[in-house]
């Protein structure tokens, strides 16, 4: 009888262990739970930059407007906003394109060249634009013009309800 103490008292202690662990592990994380999807990758020389991006009247918006070169980026899409086709996003002159989802929230990169790129959908309907600035801390100007790429929106094929 005073085995079954034993093997019972141990095996309380290691679920007990076990949930000190997993509770002290979701206090100690100071970064909200997000997922994503690893665009490149290239080698950052810069900081982490986490950017949240939303949407306003058919525009990308990002927070902050900014990133320097070399920077590692994790955009945070703003899911409740950034629906239908406007949840693929694209920056060709990154070589981004990765769609958002409520549970894969996040575009990972490496801002591997200066400039004021455009930002896109997936169809080409939505706009906006993503600044890399050089090392003195310039962003020349955008050179790519994005063209739809079909549809007409809210004629209801893209679902992007604009």
């Amino acid at each position: 009888m005073e085995k079954k103490h034993i093997i019972a008292s141990i095996g309380l202690v290691a679920i007990v262990s076990f949930f000190i662990i997993a509770a002290n592990a979701a206090f100690v994380s100071d970064t909200p739970s997000i997922t994503g999807n690893v665009v490149q990758k290239a080698v950052a020389t810069g900081k982490q930059v986490d950017v949240k991006m939303t949407m306003s009247g058919g525009t990308y918006i990002f927070d902050p407007a900014s990133v320097n070169v070399g920077d590692s980026v994790r955009i945070i899409a703003d899911t409740s906003k950034i629906r239908g086709c406007y949840s693929t996003v694209v920056i060709p002159d990154l070589g981004v394109r990765e769609s958002v989802t409520a549970s894969d929230n996040t575009i990972e990169f490496v801002a591997s060249k200066a400039g004021t790129f455009q930002v896109t959908c997936g169809m080409g309907m939505a706009d906006g634009q993503f600044v890399v600035k050089d090392a003195a801390g310039n962003a020349p100007a955008s050179t790519t013009t994005i063209k739809a790429s079909g549809g007409s929106c809210g004629s209801g094929g893209c679902g992007c309800g604009g």
